[in-house]
């Protein structure tokens, strides 16, 4: 089955399962050939590379889906929350006949995204600089699940931060997750709490970053269940 993946979090899930993809997006982590960005495709190498199935995902994605779509099989994720994260992996599987190693994947993910610290902690994972952006979409599932507090709810999609927003909420954390950036400038605002800047993957990418995602949260919480 020739696949191209132009989501980097279904590309890392597919290598998870097992299936590499025919062509990919210039950001996801394949040696395959490049096709696209995150918001373009060059139709004339994906008819030569003339896949069963193109796949993207996130509202990021979905004009892009819309206008491959008249020319390609195109299978497009809208995934907002964490069960949206779990059911891809899943449709995935069922569609690349690794069924097993998806089910696997989730349950390793419902394991490890988990955490009880002694107290919740208040956080704030930026997805975006200049301005600056709080993630969304399972980002605030994925807080609640560490044991944290956080600014959106479950399933609101990411948006820029309201002004004086974040110093009000006074995070314990905060995660600078930036899309596309390796190494983040300096914060537009003053905040007295400790700044972990991580690969943008581990947060933005619904796939299996996610569990390093949860891993970071659960190291650098303040109130730890037990001493270190």
């Amino acid at each position: 089955m020739r696949i191209v993946s132009l989501s980097p979090g279904i590309t890392e899930t597919l290598q998870y399962l097992g299936v590499e993809v025919a062509g990919r997006s210039v950001f996801c982590p394949s040696r395959a050939p490049v096709v696209g960005t995150a918001l373009y495709a060059d139709k004339r190498l994906l008819k030569k590379l003339n896949p069963c199935f193109i796949f993207t995902s996130t509202i990021i994605q979905k004009r892009l889906s819309e206008e491959l779509e008249k020319e390609f099989n195109v299978v497009h994720f809208d995934v907002r929350t964490l069960e949206d994260v779990f059911s891809m992996i899943r449709r995935l599987g069922a569609m690349c006949e690794r069924e097993e190693s998806a089910e696997r994947l989730v349950a390793k993910m419902e394991r490890e995204i988990s955490f009880s610290p002694k107290k919740r902690a208040r956080l704030v994972v930026e997805e975006w600089h200049e301005p600056f952006g709080i993630a969304g979409n399972w980002v605030p599932e994925i807080a609640e699940r560490c044991g944290y507090i956080y600014p959106l709810k479950r399933g609101e999609l990411s948006r820029k931060a309201k002004e004086g927003e974040v110093a009000e909420f006074n995070p314990h954390l905060l995660i600078r997750s930036i899309c596309g950036m390796k190494l983040p400038p300096f914060l537009p605002f003053p905040l007295r709490c400790r700044v972990v800047s991580v690969a943008d993957r581990v947060f933005n990418s619904p796939g299996p970053s996610l569990i390093t995602g949860a891993q970071i949260l659960k190291f650098y919480h303040p109130f730890p269940p037990f001493p270190f």
